[in-house]
């Protein structure tokens, strides 16, 4: 019977394999009712673990999801996220952590997101979210202006249109990595630029893949926030804001992020 369950297994999807090795962990009989040890890598830079009666399964990296460079851009700004505004526990997996974060993001008014798999001996991922216009502030654009790309009229603003006339009108954007990663992050000298921002935006994954179920968000994992901000001055190209303009708690505050990461953490979600 297990010989018949692998070559189902050989026919499945990608989505199918991770959704059944998770069920078989499930269901292996372990004390305290933990799941199997390949919920954590058991050889850490291998991507193998041993699924039991089936021998070595490469899980980690995950096939055919993009991976982040090994060293990002130099951030604009950045900070921890406690632990406890992510997740209850240890006994969670990455997915879980994904969701919670998905969740805040929808209710401070995010809707798109793009996924990539860190370059790790740990498995861990990096939520991005889509370039937003902001006020000088820190706090979104209206609705309809929030997601415009670079460039694109906004409403019209006769007060801004006068103030135009006599300085020089400055735009400001913001793209926002969730790092979370059993790794410390490294950072390259060279700044974001927006063409590669938006590249960030849009290649990843839309969701992040079922096999991210099989892994455990440990006590080595750590959530950071990577805030990217830019400016436009008048028709100028779009350029990186050196930091630190705007702390990354105050983006965290004035996006909406922190208040939603709370109500999420409160009603459990």
């Amino acid at each position: 019977m297990l010989k018949a369950l692998l070559v189902q297994v050989v026919q499945l999807s990608r989505s199918g394999v991770a959704l059944l090795l998770c069920a078989m962990a499930a269901c292996s009989s372990v004390p305290g009712g933990q799941l199997d040890p390949f919920w954590q890598l058991n050889a850490p830079g291998s991507g193998l673990s041993q699924v039991r009666g089936f021998g070595p399964v490469r899980i980690w990296p995950v096939q055919g999801v993009m991976q982040l460079p090994e060293e990002l851009p130099m951030p604009s700004s950045r900070i921890p996220l406690p632990r406890n505004l992510v997740s209850d526990s240890n006994a969670v997996s990455l997915e879980s952590i994904a969701s919670r974060l998905e969740v805040a993001l929808r209710q401070a008014g995010y809707s798109d997101f793009s996924y990539f798999q860190t370059q790790s001996a740990a498995p861990g991922f990096a939520l991005v979210t889509r370039m937003e216009r902001i006020d000088d502030d820190g706090r979104p654009r209206a609705r309809v202006e929030r997601f415009l790309p670079p460039g694109s009229p906004g409403q019209f603003d006769l007060g801004a249109y006068f103030k135009s006339l006599f300085v020089e009108p400055k735009g400001y954007y913001r793209v926002v990595f969730f790092l979370v990663s059993a790794e410390q992050a490294d950072f390259s000298n060279s700044g974001m630029t927006a063409s590669l921002a938006n590249v960030y935006t849009s290649s990843g994954e839309t969701q992040l893949p079922d096999e991210f179920q099989l892994f455990r968000f440990t006590e080595r994992h750590k959530v950071d926030v990577l805030v990217y901000e830019f400016m436009q001055k008048g028709d100028d190209a779009v350029s990186i804001v050196p930091p630190v303009r705007l702390s990354a708690q105050v983006h965290l505050d004035r996006s909406g992020i922190q208040a939603a990461l709370v109500n999420t953490k409160k009603a459990g979600q």
